[in-house]
């Protein structure tokens, strides 16, 4: 994937949304984390230094996400039973 900066400048930004479907295992043990790298192209890709890594532990993001779900349906059902 390519992006191309928009305004020049000492701090230029690159505002670019990367969205894709996957299948993850039910359990967060086994899911792996997202693990991206950044280059940057230089001289028409003859240099393309490493800018920077980050990884997304998505095991954690679903045991959140499942435990604000959880939480979320045990309020909805202590209403319902109070109504």
């Amino acid at each position: 994937m390519s992006t191309n900066p928009g305004d020049t400048g000492p701090n230029p930004n690159i505002n670019t949304t990367v969205t894709f479907t996957i299948n993850l295992p039910v359990n967060s043990l086994y899911c792996p984390k997202l693990t991206c790298y950044v280059y940057d192209y230089v001289f028409k890709g003859w240099n393309q230094p490493l800018m920077g890594t980050f990884a997304i532990s998505l095991g954690e993001i679903l045991d959140e996400t499942l435990r604000v779900e959880l939480e979320e349906q045990q309020e909805s059902d202590a209403i319902i039973a109070a109504l």
